[in-house]
């Protein structure tokens, strides 16, 4: 699905293209004021280039022509971002043509400010968007940060409340990690965090949501799901990982995950359920790692 690219794209693609349409508002703006001053003042432009198309003299689909992947360029809001536009530069065409022989009437020009409003609240609206969702996604790991998981996990604190349905939350942690940088260095350390983030996300739902926790800690919301589904799924998550070999250009290491687990209960706030799950990784832990463990 390409109709939402900001949860689809990485980060450095989702920057790239924030920059691009930061610029090319700029050229677009430029332009249009251009077109404001022909419309308003038309006794006094320079009428030597009429028959030159001002979406051609823009530059705002130069700007962001750029290369992006297919979550941008397939997407339905770049898609729509590129019509509005050729759409408000055909609206304007007509608009000058019309005022060079007088015949412009001040319906059609109320028409076309308000087809230059709706493109501005358009492309605001997908700045925010993309802005909040690079706020929102670490780019280290690409999965969700620390600063949103509060809200969305009372979200479906309330949501278990109302419709009496199970779901539940999990707490993995690299083992011996430190070992990791240590011996490997840093560079290959977070390798090896983004390199689990994606094995977390392949093994998972596509509605699951996974946070990252802290240093090397994630927190996975696995909704809808028992404790005995949620222990099953983790256990073949962990087995994966430890046969995994993660490896750069000159070096390979093999890791294990521990992992605690806790169910969302009608007496538990998300505070105490965070606590649960910690707990059970600290009992993993303890245990000797390499390991799921319920929370009781």
């Amino acid at each position: 699905m390409h109709n939402n690219f900001p949860g689809k794209a990485d980060n450095r693609e989702l920057e790239h293209f924030l920059e691009d349409l930061r610029h090319a508002s700029a050229v677009h703006l430029h332009c249009l004021m251009g077109i404001f001053f022909e419309l308003r003042f038309p006794e006094e432009t320079n009428r030597q280039n009429d028959d030159k198309n001002r979406s051609g003299q823009c530059g705002f689909e130069d700007v962001l022509g750029g290369y992006y992947g297919t979550a941008i360029r397939d997407s339905v809001s770049f898609k729509r971002l590129m019509t509005l536009h050729k759409a408000l530069h055909t609206m304007a065409e007509e608009c000058l043509e019309k005022t060079v022989h007088d015949a412009l009437t001040p319906a059609e020009y109320i028409a076309f400010l308000h087809t230059t409003q709706r493109f501005q609240h358009f492309i605001d609206a997908l700045n925010v968007r993309t802005t909040g969702i690079l706020i929102e996604v670490d780019e280290l790991t690409g999965v969700h940060m620390r600063n949103t998981m509060e809200a969305q996990l009372q979200v479906e604190w309330e949501r278990v409340q109302r419709t009496g349905t199970t779901s539940c939350i999990a707490m993995v942690d690299l083992d011996n990690f430190k070992r990791i940088n240590d011996e490997y260095g840093h560079i290959f350390g977070d390798l090896v965090l983004a390199e689990l983030a994606n094995k977390l996300v392949e093994n998972l739902r596509p509605y699951d949501r996974i946070y990252r926790y802290g240093g090397e800690e994630f927190l996975l919301l696995l909704p809808n799901t028992n404790l005995e589904v949620a222990q099953a799924v983790l256990n073949r998550l962990r087995t994966g990982i430890a046969r995994h070999e993660f490896r750069d250009k000159k070096q390979a290491a093999q890791l294990t995950i521990s992992i605690g687990l806790t169910q969302y209960a009608v007496e538990s706030d998300i505070s105490a359920l965070i606590k649960q799950a910690d707990a059970a990784l600290y009992q993993a832990k303890n245990a000797g790692r390499n390991l799921v463990v319920v929370a009781t």
